[in-house]
């Protein structure tokens, strides 16, 4: 009852074990959403400029416009490598996203907000520190008054109560003075431009995609 022969039935699960890759359960219990992973890097993120609709991989290593293809409601039939597109994006983070104009805009923003922070830190210690010298100046009075003789159980309640604020109000202090300052690396440009070619590397092997 044999349609093929063994040596051809053997050579066709070797092709099938080469070919398999484990799909685990996603967190949902669905195997079959781990078999859709997207191949490459581009996948699922270009858009026809005509029709508005995806633009997949419709041939060897080509993009296209799927609705154009599988439709024909589109009458966009230009093609483009794989290869070329991911260059130009690649390109495009190491050197557009460089721009000397855009950088000075971070770089502006970024120390604008800087000096929001550094005052408004600045106002919070100035508060915190007027708080603590006039709790210190309620302490010290209530202590004199029982030193006095004017004890009573409700100067022991408020003694309490003035102490934990202190404590709080020095806590804030000491938090103020422990805030990091941020300043920009000196050679900023040049650590991102790093970054952004060890990530575009990253991007072109296969088992690090």
């Amino acid at each position: 009852m044999r349609v093929v022969d063994d040596a051809l039935w053997q050579r066709v699960k070797a092709r099938r074990d080469m070919l398999r890759f484990a799909i685990g359960r996603d967190a949902v219990g669905n195997a079959l959403n781990r078999a859709h992973r997207r191949r490459f890097l581009l996948s699922g993120l270009l858009i026809c400029g005509s029709c508005g609709g995806g633009y997949t991989i419709v041939g060897p290593d080509r993009y296209g416009c799927a609705a154009h293809r599988s439709k024909g409601t589109c009458k966009n039939a230009l093609l483009i490598g794989r290869h070329k597109i991911e260059d130009r994006v690649l390109n495009g983070l190491k050197e557009r996203m460089m721009a000397p104009d855009l950088l000075a805009i971070f770089i502006a923003a970024f120390n604008a907000e800087m000096r929001l922070l550094a005052t408004s830190a600045e106002r919070e210690g100035l508060a915190a520190k007027r708080t603590l010298t006039e709790i210190e100046r309620k302490l010290a009075a209530i202590v004199r008054a029982i030193e006095d003789g004017a004890y009573a159980p409700i100067l022991k309640a408020r003694l309490s109560a003035l102490e934990q604020e202190k404590a709080q109000a020095e806590a804030q202090l000491r938090a103020g003075k422990s805030r990091p300052v941020l300043r920009l690396h000196t050679n900023l440009a040049e650590v991102y431009r790093t970054k952004i070619e060890r990530l575009a590397e990253a991007l072109y092997r296969d088992r690090s995609r």
